[in-house]
C-alpha cells in the first residue's frame, strides 16, 4: 500500500506491483520487460521486497532465484533502456550471513553526555 501511495504522489507512470510471484512468473515478467519498448520512459525502477540468501539469491513464492541473472541481466538486454537509469532497490536479508558494523559507545545516563 505504501509503495502505491509513493507512486501516486510522485506521478510514476503505470506501477506494476507483482505480489507472491513464483520463479516461473518472475522469469516470464522479466522476459516481457526485456522485450518492452521503453523509449517513452525516462528510467526503469525495480523494487524487490523478499527474503534472501547468499550469492544474490532472492526467495520467490516457491523457490530461490538469482537476482543478477534473472532480473539485472534481462533488463540489460533491452536496447530501449540503453543510456537510461535502471534503478534496483532490494530489501532482502542475506540468510544467516551477518553484516560488519562499527560499535560506538552510547551514553547510558546523563552523566555520560
Amino acid at each position: 500500500q505504501l509503495l502505491k501511495q509513493f507512486f501516486t504522489k510522485y506521478r510514476v507512470k503505470t506501477p506494476d506491483i507483482c505480489e507472491n510471484y513464483t520463479v516461473l512468473r518472475i522469469k516470464d515478467k522479466m522476459k516481457k520487460i526485456a522485450e518492452k519498448d521503453f523509449s517513452k520512459y525516462s528510467c526503469l525502477l525495480v523494487i524487490v521486497m523478499s527474503h534472501g540468501e547468499t550469492k544474490d539469491r532472492i526467495q520467490a513464492y516457491d523457490n530461490l532465484y538469482n537476482f543478477e541473472q534473472e532480473v539485472v541481466e534481462r533488463v540489460l538486454t533491452n536496447t530501449t533502456l540503453k543510456d537510461k537509469p535502471k534503478l534496483f532497490f532490494i530489501q532482502a536479508c542475506k540468510g544467516s550471513a551477518t553484516m560488519q558494523h562499527d560499535v560506538t559507545s552510547v551514553a547510558t545516563n546523563k552523566n555520560d553526555m
